[in-house]
């Protein structure tokens, strides 16, 4: 899983809407006109998701989804789910 580069996205969105130091000093300033969501979908082919490091980065995400079958613990859902989480989101 290579979510590294999403997550660090993710967190400078939000932490650009809140960090007065990032708008004085670097000029990094983001104000939505709606809510921004980032979602990871893996296949999670070679079991890498049962490391501590990887299930720790999975809370940066509004949504995760994994392909592979099998029991999953929260956060992440069956990728079968994504349609009623959009359409929930985002309505019919």
């Amino acid at each position: 899983m290579n979510s590294s580069l999403t997550y660090r996205w993710k967190l400078l969105v939000e932490v650009s809407q809140h960090c007065p130091t990032l708008v004085e000093k670097y000029g990094i300033e983001y104000s939505p006109k709606r809510k921004v969501l980032v979602g990871l979908i893996t296949a999670d082919f070679y079991g890498e998701l049962r490391s501590p490091q990887q299930r720790g980065a999975l809370k940066f995400f509004d949504f995760t989804y994994v392909s592979k079958p099998g029991p999953h613990a929260p956060p992440l859902k069956p990728l079968s789910t994504i349609v009623e989480d959009l359409k929930e989101t985002y309505g019919s």
